[in-house]
Parts: C-alpha cells; sequence; structure tokens
C-alpha cells in the first residue's frame, strides 16, 4: 500500500509525447479502417509518506 500525502506538488503528471490518432494504409479499396492511438504520459510521485519518490508509466499495445 502506497500512502502520499495530499498537499501541493506532490504528485506531477508527466507527458513524454502527445497522444496521436492515424489510421493504417488500406491495402484494398474495400478494407476496414484501423485506426492506431498512441502517446506517453505517466505519474511522478514526488514524495511518499516515507519519504521515497518515484516515477510510475504504463505502456500499451
Amino acid at each position: 500500500m502506497l500512502i502520499v500525502p495530499l498537499r501541493a506538488g506532490v504528485i506531477s503528471p508527466i507527458v513524454g509525447q502527445a497522444f496521436g490518432t492515424v489510421a493504417d494504409p488500406r491495402q484494398f479499396y474495400n478494407s476496414d479502417y484501423v485506426w492506431r492511438t498512441w502517446g506517453a504520459a505517466g505519474l511522478m510521485v514526488k514524495q511518499d509518506i516515507q519519504g521515497h519518490f518515484s516515477v510510475i508509466h504504463a505502456k500499451g499495445a
């Protein structure tokens, strides 16, 4: 369990890349559209109740 003090400046958002959506090329005129979305973001915990800090990130495909 992680306990984080609720005061200003403890948790900060980190954005490493803007989120974007693009269409994959269609191989045939009647092919379905395939959309891809990507981006990079996370949270930085500047300090928890025990004085530790961490960066949390996630990725998906």
